[in-house]
């Protein structure tokens, strides 16, 4: 059982360099119209450990790798963390990136991704499905990811290839809004206190009245 899920300090400097674009004031431009123009290189992404064991990520990210590892789909990166590509640049370049859980059912990873403008991809498990945070304070996260059905993750291509244009625009546009919350640099810090003290009163009366 997982109290809040609080997001971690992003230190990456491109969230801050507003020289390169990096900045939220200009991230957050008119991605309805960018995202049209703009071909990604890589239609998903994923960087992170997998494990034999079925207990860990209760069979997601094996399943990622034995259909996508070591390069078996150009379109569709997954790899390890230690493979020498950019984490940066490939979210950057990518539309979709894969947040599936590990040894818990949530990943701090969901907050990278959006910090990179990459549409979140999540796993629903029976028993295991992945927590997102603030859910209950209204955050619109059916509007910002993709949902991958229990059962599914092996028709996950399939499944994101059929997500028209217009939609992964409306997402995009979505995460550019709401990610500078997630963040605590950039002045949103007060604001994102906030939030993890709200959850926070949320969780204690929830299981008070229990």
């Amino acid at each position: 059982y997982n109290a809040v899920i609080v997001p971690c300090t992003i230190g990456r400097q491109w969230h801050l360099d507003g020289n390169n674009g990096g900045s939220f004031s200009r991230f957050s431009q008119p991605l309805t119209r960018q995202c049209q123009k703009q071909q990604a290189k890589y239609l998903a992404y994923f960087a992170g450990t997998v494990l034999k064991d079925w207990a860990y990520s209760h069979g997601v990210r094996q399943a990622l790798f034995e259909m996508f590892g070591n390069g078996q789909d150009p379109r569709i990166l997954v790899t390890t963390m230690d493979s020498g590509h950019d984490a940066d640049d490939v979210m950057r370049n990518s539309i979709f990136c894969f947040c599936p859980q590990g040894w818990g059912s949530w990943s701090a990873r969901i907050y990278d991704v959006m910090a990179h403008n990459c549409i979140p991809v999540v796993f629903d498990k029976k028993d295991f499905t992945q927590e997102l945070p603030f859910r209950a304070l209204g955050f619109p996260w059916e509007d910002m990811v993709v949902t991958i059905p229990d059962g599914k993750e092996r028709h996950v291509k399939a499944i994101l290839e059929g997500i028209s244009a217009e939609e992964i625009c409306k997402k995009k546009a979505m995460i550019a809004d709401w990610a500078p919350l997630f963040l605590w640099q950039g002045g949103s810090g007060i604001f994102l206190l906030h939030l993890v003290l709200s959850e926070v009163w949320l969780r204690i009366s929830e299981r008070t009245k229990s």
